[in-house]
């Protein structure tokens, strides 16, 4: 009688069903107005055009050529334009007053 047992895993699915009202696609005009703009920013390296590292280009064999254009500063600069949207950690409250 060893430890020789699986365990049982239930799986529930569950289906929304619709109510029968109609609903209509979303106008162009208000699906253009909540895609973001393309991210931006003076702390992320654009490579451009020129020859950065060996073989490293967008038509080259290897296609990251971004790796080649961050510096020693880059995760820094990227940290502290983060920390604005940064979530604080919450505070553990285990009843101790």
């Amino acid at each position: 009688m060893g430890g020789g047992g699986r365990g049982v895993t239930k799986s529930v699915i569950r289906c929304m069903a619709s109510s029968g009202s109609k609903t209509t696609a979303p106008s162009k005009a208000s699906t253009a107005s909540t895609i973001p703009p393309p991210y931006q920013s003076p702390a992320t390296p654009n490579p451009g055009d020129k020859v950065v590292g060996p073989g490293a280009s967008k038509s080259g064999e290897y296609k990251c050529s971004e790796y080649y254009c961050y510096n020693k500063s880059s995760y820094f600069d990227l940290e502290a334009e983060m920390v604005k949207d940064r979530i604080p950690q919450p505070v553990a409250d285990n009843g101790k007053k």
